[in-house]
């Protein structure tokens, strides 16, 4: 007899190994992984027109500022430039990428952001806005400040 409950010691080991490998299994059922709930649109994956693909990118595209101010692509050019295409909403990898990115860069010693080369995010997905822009650059204040002078 087992001394807590009274029952036969092989029938309690036995509900007792039963009851472990029901939690072992249930250990692995996890809730789902709210980073996989996403809006993401595959149809904006798409480049619309097969005239473009292959093609230098027009320096006279039209882009907006976290402000909302407008610019030419071409002018945000002129230097060496890693063009990082990202969503600014994203909630999966694009921030990882930009952090990661800035992390790289971090370490880099001969050349200087914003002076040597320039780092420029563009945004593809068409529901992005000004607002959105402004909530990503909020979310890059965490990388030096010398790297954002050339971001």
């Amino acid at each position: 007899m087992h001394w807590l409950t009274g029952l036969p010691a092989a029938r309690t080991s036995g509900a007792a190994l039963a009851a472990l490998m029901a939690g072992a299994a249930l250990a692995g059922a996890r809730p789902p992984d709210q980073n996989s709930r996403t809006s993401f649109d595959p149809a904006i994956m798409q480049i619309d027109e097969t005239r473009y693909l292959g093609r230098p990118v027009d320096r006279a595209t039209p882009l907006l500022d976290d402000t909302g101010s407008r610019f030419a692509l071409g002018e945000a050019l002129g230097k060496p430039a890693i063009l990082v295409l990202s969503y600014y909403g994203c909630d999966g990898s694009c921030p990882t990428v930009n952090q990661n990115l800035a992390s790289v860069l971090a370490q880099v010693t001969r050349f200087r952001p914003g002076t040597d080369f320039r780092v420029l995010t563009v945004s593809f997905d068409r529901a992005d806005t000004p607002q959105t822009a402004a909530r990503f650059v909020e979310q890059m204040k965490s990388v030096p400040a010398a790297l954002r002078a050339g971001w």
